[in-house]
Parts: C-alpha cells; structure tokens; sequence
C-alpha cells in the first residue's frame, strides 16, 4: 500500500483530505477501514473490504477453493509423508526426464487423474507423470485444471517420444 509514499508526500502538501473525509493521494481516494479477514486497520480506497489480494481471496471466496477438503486437508495440504513418497517414487521411476520433451531441467511431476477429484489415486505411482514445467503448464493451459486420462492421452498423443500409454489408464 501507499502509506508510507503517502506520509512523505504530506509534508509536501500532495496529500489532502476531501470534504467527506477522505485522503486523496495521486488522485485516489482513501478511508480508513477495518479488514473484514484479518482486522487490520489500514487505508482503503472504494468499496474495499479488505487490506490485500491475499485476505480478498481467502477460504471460500477463492475461485479455486473445494468444499470437499477437510479441515486437516486444507492445512497441511499436499505437504504428507505419502504425498513426498509419491513424488520421489515417480520422478525416480521416470528418471527425472520429462516424460513429454525429454527434458531433465525444471522438473516436476504431474496427477494423471486430478488429485481433487480422485482422492483414492492421490498417492498411487501408476497415477503420475514427471513433466517439465513448460509441458505442465501447456498441460494445463490446454486442458484447465481437473483432469482425466482422457485429457492426458490426448496431450500425450503430441510428445516427440512417443510415451507409451500402458496400464490401467
């Protein structure tokens, strides 16, 4: 926020305060308000309710928030010892080399069946893929996020390597 900017520049007379009350600073306007997520007091412009991005997005006003989590889920998240298990177990079994490219810089791995919809394949090593973080993010700008194996074979279809589609896909 431009709080500081703003306290240097009142001294010069570039801030000033409005009829209704409000500080005016480079042109926008500002209340002080309470944060409806965390409580802090701070300066807001408009019909703001909240002090960042990150307290507006917060829980169930995130787009990308799952009703379905528990609690414990949500706090600990994918940091488990079965999830780093999984993890480790794939990315040794593809030998860290994106299975899509060939790529063995910026490696990650990927759910073939999305981890929020099929909570039971979570940990399962036949339900990843090590991929590359430029072929994870053209994965999912393709295809958007909660994927099946339909979607997967088809991304796969265009891999210069030919990875083979074997197993219980």
């Amino acid at each position: 926020m431009e709080l500081i900017n703003m306290q240097k520049q009142a001294g010069k007379g570039l801030v000033t305060m409005s009829s209704k009350g409000q500080l005016i600073f480079k042109g926008n306007y500002y209340n002080l308000k309470v944060c409806e997520e965390c409580g802090k007091v701070g300066l807001m412009q408009g019909i703001n309710k909240y002090c960042s991005r990150s307290c507006a997005q917060i829980g169930e006003k995130n787009g990308m928030y799952n009703k379905d989590l528990t609690d414990e889920h949500r706090e600990k998240g994918r940091a488990t010892p079965d999830y780093y298990q999984w993890k480790l177990a794939v990315l040794e079994r593809d030998k860290k080399i994106c299975q899509f490219c060939g790529s063995q810089h910026d490696i990650g791995t990927h759910h073939i069946r999305a981890y929020s919809l099929f909570p039971r394949w979570r940990t399962r090593i036949d339900n990843g893929i090590t991929w590359c973080k430029t072929c994870h993010k053209n994965f999912h700008h393709r295809f958007g996020y909660h994927n099946s194996v339909r979607e997967f074979k088809a991304f796969m279809k265009d891999s210069p390597l030919q990875y083979a589609l074997s197993g219980d896909f």
